[in-house]
């Protein structure tokens, strides 16, 4: 039996990995919330939206839930922090114009 290693041994943590972002776009205000799936995301404390934290930040094992903070129109990188302070994969959503009614 071979020992183990610091990578691959049965004594890792699974690194946290995002998949999807449902919705993949919103209105720049934020407030609104979205469902972040992957998977190893029990320990996630923290959702980047740029440079931005997201809100009310709840997580199970495969879909993180919050709430997207205010941003400026365009694209900016989203991705999860576990608690030892490891990120995630990254992954694009789109900040749209206010929507006038």
């Amino acid at each position: 039996m071979a020992s183990p290693t610091k990578h691959g041994s049965a004594t890792d943590v699974a690194q946290t990995h995002i998949e999807r972002i449902e919705p993949p776009q919103g209105p720049a205000a934020g407030g609104y919330p979205v469902r972040i799936h992957g998977r190893a995301l029990a320990d996630v404390v923290d959702v980047q939206f740029g440079h931005a934290s997201a809100q009310a930040i709840e997580a199970t094992k495969t879909v993180v839930t919050c709430r997207v903070p205010e941003g400026s129109v365009g694209e900016v990188d989203v991705y999860c922090v576990d608690k030892r302070g490891k990120r995630s994969n990254r992954l694009r959503f789109r900040y749209t114009p206010a929507v006038n009614r």
